[in-house]
């Protein structure tokens, strides 16, 4: 996952463009394929690419596109060209990045555009006519992204650490968060291990202007939905078509592909649905958590290799084997 961070300083003063690249620093390792950093006025913006899909080998974050919207993100969008298509964008497919489909989403459907997008992803564009920051984060909460607000200043990033580059943020430790986590309690979504400092929840938006603070849900699962099928046949070809499709999205990748096989049936379903789309450029690499020095009478109950076996001999794959010693 790439990195991103930025600030808005709400009373109005300059942003300290050394700022932003000490906040970039902070998570260069989450991007070792490019960093970049913009500034102006109050507001501040980093990011630290890691390449993952075609597209974003030539992709360079901090973007700005006129009339006066800034992005940064680290998005993968899967519906991509429905998208390309709906919003009217010219040029070649390969060298439109998912950045720009947001940027422009953001432009047709404002603080809606999040209700359009499929994908694991998280942005802030700076709005300069509205002189605000909308952020988003995707449905299923994928990717992350921690903020700290006050009536004089909104900063954000991928990692807390980044956040505390800025000297008005408090470095206190959130005793109610600490209780929580020792008594195994994890409902709250938001609140961290430090004061002040929070959690964009999934599916939300949060528009920070200079006085004012709006985060807004804006999807949930409806558990009364319900899907009327004629037979079991049916059923299983619905599933088939959206777990088929799920497993496609992410095939998108500018490097090999690579799967997790524990020998359960969700891993190994994965993978043999991502072995039988696999472009030919290869066979689809493997990776599994052995235990080669468990005790005989231990192994029946941890270890799956037979079971990961079974799927390997089906063929198509190059498996990688992450041996746990005890």
């Amino acid at each position: 996952m790439s990195g991103m961070v930025g600030f808005f300083r709400r009373n109005g003063a300059p942003a300290d463009g050394h700022l932003v690249e000490q906040m970039v620093a902070s998570v260069r390792h989450r991007g070792p394929d490019g960093h970049g950093s913009w500034c102006s006025g109050p507001v501040g913006f980093g990011h630290a690419m890691l390449w993952t899909t075609p597209e974003s080998l030539s992709e360079k974050l901090p973007k700005r596109r006129d009339p006066g919207l800034v992005i940064t993100s680290d998005a993968r969008i899967d519906n991509r060209d429905e998208l390309i298509d709906e919003l009217g964008m010219d040029g070649p497919r390969g060298s439109i990045s998912d950045s720009d489909i947001i940027l422009k989403a953001y432009q047709k459907w404002g603080r809606e555009c999040p209700t359009k997008l499929i994908g694991d992803f998280v942005f802030a564009i700076w709005d300069e006519l509205r002189q605000e920051i909308f952020c988003s984060r995707d449905a299923m909460g994928i990717k992350c992204l921690y903020y700290f607000q006050s009536p004089e200043l909104f900063v954000f990033g991928t990692e807390i650490k980044s956040i505390f580059a800025l000297s008005e943020v408090p470095a206190r430790l959130n005793e109610t968060r600490i209780l929580d986590y020792l008594s195994n309690l994890f409902e709250d979504r938001e609140i961290t291990f430090y004061e002040g400092i929070r959690r964009l929840p999934a599916a939300c938006s949060l528009v920070i202007g200079r006085e004012r603070t709006e985060l807004r849900k804006y999807w949930s699962l409806d558990s009364n939905k319900e899907l009327k099928l004629k037979s079991d046949a049916e059923y299983t070809e619905a599933f088939r078509s959206c777990f088929s499709e799920c497993v496609r999205s992410r095939l998108r990748s500018a490097y090999p592909i690579g799967s997790a096989v524990s020998g359960g049936l969700d891993s190994s379903a994965i993978a043999c649905t991502a072995r039988t789309m696999m472009p030919n450029s290869g066979p689809l690499h493997t990776y599994s958590l052995i235990f080669p020095s468990l005790p005989e009478h231990l192994l029946k109950w941890i270890d799956e290799r037979p079971y990961i076996d079974d799927v390997l001999k089906l063929g198509g794959f190059e498996p990688h084997f992450v041996r746990r010693m005890n």
